[in-house]
């Protein structure tokens, strides 16, 4: 497995080309290889790509918004191929499917071709979750469900969201075991209430987690860190640094 940092940590120093171009190098700078795109502001694909590769940096994953998988997908497929890019993930379910069995099979119905349009070319549709898919309907556990209907899609695990919501890290990994190629590290530690923050300094059992995707067939582990107590960079650079000292 390799690990990466997921770029809504610094969502803020993304909004214009110059800004990204130096992100970008400050990501380097703290030893990170590889990266997701997200939530970025308005640059080219070729001028994020010439960015990319001059900080030696590999986007292996994305957040794409829902209205361009919807409606501008021959786009979406150019620039993953562009960027090398194969997991083409969705950030959140929309508001609108959120809450009730009728919503997700909705989501999956409306989802699904895209899902299988990537798949055609080559790509992975990924969906990223948060608390809400473990909600219950009746006796049906929402997540079980988008698990179960919709085989085309992967999982982009949230370490910090699934414990937020009173699951086992590890045990959903395994679950899902195939399924997940990418995950998002973040520790969940405790003032008052769950806070965010990096990887070691919680108090999850990442030692576990490690082992899961290990097995689960996990690719890349991607560090995030939604809102930061910190300077976001050195949120990443301490996540960093542990990883690398857990053997990373």
């Amino acid at each position: 497995m390799t690990i990466g940092a997921q770029l809504y940590t610094v969502r803020q120093f993304t909004k214009t080309p110059e800004a990204i171009r130096e992100t970008f190098r400050k990501i380097a700078e703290i030893g990170y290889r590889e990266i997701q795109v997200s939530a970025f502001g308005s640059i080219s694909h070729e001028q994020l790509k010439e960015y990319a590769d001059e900080s030696g940096l590999s986007v292996v994953l994305t957040h794409i918004p829902q209205e361009r998988l919807l409606s501008d997908l021959d786009d979406v497929i150019y620039q993953h191929k562009l960027w090398g890019t194969k997991y083409v993930g969705i950030g959140s379910m929309p508001d609108k499917y959120r809450g009730s069995l009728a919503g997700v099979r909705e989501f999956i119905k409306t989802f699904r071709p895209v899902a299988q349009r990537l798949e055609s070319a080559g790509l992975h549709f990924e969906y990223h979750n948060h608390d809400f898919e473990f909600l219950k309907d009746g006796e049906s556990r929402l997540f079980d469900v988008l698990a179960g209907e919709f085989p085309e899609t992967g999982f982009i695990l949230d370490t910090y969201w699934l414990q937020h919501a009173g699951c086992d890290a590890a045990e959903t990994l395994s679950r899902l075991s195939g399924r997940v190629p990418c995950i998002h590290l973040k520790d969940m530690a405790w003032d008052v209430k769950p806070i965010m923050a990096p990887v070691g300094e919680g108090n999850m059992n990442f030692t576990a987690i490690y082992a899961a995707a290990e097995k689960a067939g996990t690719e890349h582990m991607l560090v995030e860190q939604d809102e930061c107590r910190c300077d976001a960079f050195d949120a990443l650079k301490i996540s960093f640094c542990n990883l690398k000292k857990a053997g990373f």
